[in-house]
């Protein structure tokens, strides 16, 4: 607390303040900030990218606005908040939102070799905002739990995790490229694309091959609730990636938070999505 008549800062407990203004501070104040380059909002150059890229991020988001994800147009300031005192957003299992990295990496320290980074340059991604951490899951760590569960971390050769310039996580991703055993998929919510890792930026290698993406919405990584809570929801962005020959390459699951969404698709508003 930094009372403006004093300006010096002083460090209280919850439980001291009145009832007025503890209530307050759970329902309004965020725990930690979205830190963005400080020009995110500037026009981007689509630097490494071309109009196949461009265009598959159209089509999910198409996908994700039909489904009533991203359903406000005009800037709203808490996309840019963390999570409130009483309302965490899990991501993907124990990992929230605007978590620090360093904690989650000390967590999962079983379950994780060293991993390395690389900046995020997709389109839709403010530029120089976002690094894309990679740790490769131990291999004891699969076989001595569920190798085989897509739902669990152990069903994964990859964690990826996007972090901003605080190294706090905004997103996560899991990576699976060996032993699968996955059919191809037609269902709403679905479309066929060129683009195989939207936060990597990687496509397919060859014309005749296959890439697959469906997108649905859940509740705080958990219950699917299209019209839910929106600064609480998260929404999952599933891709198949097939050979020509129609053998399975990889699969991967995307978790990404509404608010984190809702950036993506304000820096995107200069590409037409309908």
């Amino acid at each position: 607390m930094i009372p403006y008549h004093t300006e010096r800062e002083y460090t209280v407990t919850l439980e001291s303040l009145s009832p007025e203004t503890r209530d307050t501070i759970i329902k309004q104040c965020p725990t930690t900030l979205l830190h963005l380059d400080k020009n995110w909002d500037r026009e981007n150059s689509h630097a490494g990218l071309d109009n196949t890229t461009i265009r598959d991020l159209t089509n999910l988001l198409k996908v994700q606005l039909n489904m009533g994800l991203l359903y406000v147009v005009e800037f709203d300031h808490r996309w840019l908040y963390g999570d409130l005192i009483n309302s965490p957003t899990a991501i993907y299992q124990d990992i929230h939102y605007l978590e620090p990295l360093q904690a989650v990496r000390d967590r999962l320290y079983d379950a994780l070799e060293i991993g390395k980074s690389q900046a995020v340059i997709t389109d839709g991604f403010p530029e120089n905002s976002f690094r894309l951490w990679l740790f490769p899951v131990r291999s004891e760590y699969r076989y001595a739990h569920e190798y085989d569960d897509l739902d669990q971390l152990s069903g994964y050769n990859t964690l990826g995790l996007l972090v901003d310039r605080s190294d706090q996580i905004v997103a996560v991703q899991c990576i699976r490229t060996s032993d699968l055993v996955i059919n191809r998929i037609r269902q709403r919510g679905t479309f066929e694309a060129n683009t195989v890792d939207f936060l990597g930026l990687k496509k397919k290698f060859a014309a005749q091959a296959q890439v697959v993406i469906r997108t649905r919405p859940l509740m705080s990584g958990n219950t699917a609730t299209p019209h839910d809570t929106p600064f609480n929801s998260v929404h999952l962005t599933e891709i198949y990636f097939f050979s020509s020959d129609e053998k399975p390459i990889s699969y991967s699951r995307m978790y990404m938070p509404d608010r984190l969404g809702r950036v993506r698709k304000l820096r995107y508003l200069t590409i037409v999505i309908y």
